[in-house]
């Protein structure tokens, strides 16, 4: 049987889960930051997150993690982290983020209707790296649907424009370093061709931090950047 030539796109699709990109970006910024690393989960739930960075990391670093979430969340996990100092939970975003290396957004951005104004927020921290995963994002223009989580529950869910988001980002001072897409596609049949994602697939997407913001330092914005493009 003969490889699926897809396979090897510009795009890779191998992208398994978002602990094991955040634990390789940690990795690295722990060695260069003399075994010290901080993390900033927007929408990390409960810690799940930081338990798989803790088994990744082999005990050679200090992790210091901070989960943003609602309030449930933050009781739920305040009482099973009771006994770990360096895991915090907070209900909104902190007025700043001192000494924090890597931000992460997981499942959660197509959840926000204002995730152009989060974004812009999340790149004034001026953190080294945002990690953007299970994004529902590719060509089409940006546009909200419905996610029904419950009988009779609909909540908003975004997808958006590829060229929109890494403009957005672009424009807080990052360039797009790497772009994944899971291997699990997901079903979209009800969905016109033109509005589904690529090939299914989810992406993750990592920026990182360059001298300044874009606005003011020569770094390019283009409409193909802040704009709608076809291009998946």
């Amino acid at each position: 049987m003969g490889s699926d030539p897809r396979r090897y796109a510009t795009v890779p699709i191998d992208v398994r889960e978002e602990h094991a990109i955040l634990g390789f970006i940690a990795a690295v910024v722990g060695r260069e930051n003399r075994g010290r690393v901080r993390v900033l989960d927007f929408g990390g739930g409960i810690g799940l997150a930081y338990v798989h960075l803790l088994k990744t990391s082999h005990e050679r670093f200090a992790v210091t993690y901070d989960v943003i979430e609602l309030e449930w969340a933050c009781a739920e996990g305040r009482q099973i982290f009771e006994h770990d100092p360096h895991i915090a939970f907070h209900a909104s975003l902190p007025a700043d983020c001192a000494g924090v290396d890597i931000i992460v957004a997981a499942s959660s951005i197509q959840y926000i209707e204002d995730y152009a104004g989060l974004l812009a927020r999340l790149c004034e921290y001026n953190v080294r790296y945002i990690l953007l995963t299970d994004l529902y994002t590719g060509g089409f223009p940006t546009y909200a649907t419905c996610e029904l989580s419950a009988p009779g529950a609909a909540i908003p869910f975004w997808f958006v424009n590829r060229s929109e988001l890494v403009g957005i980002l672009r424009q807080g001072g990052y360039e797009l370093l790497f772009t994944g897409r899971t291997p699990d596609a997901v079903g979209q049949e009800n969905f016109p061709e033109d509005m589904r994602l690529p090939e299914g697939r989810r992406s993750a997407m990592l920026f990182g931090r360059v001298r300044g913001p874009a606005e003011g330092r020569g770094i390019p914005v283009t409409a193909k950047d802040s704009g709608h493009d076809t291009a998946d």
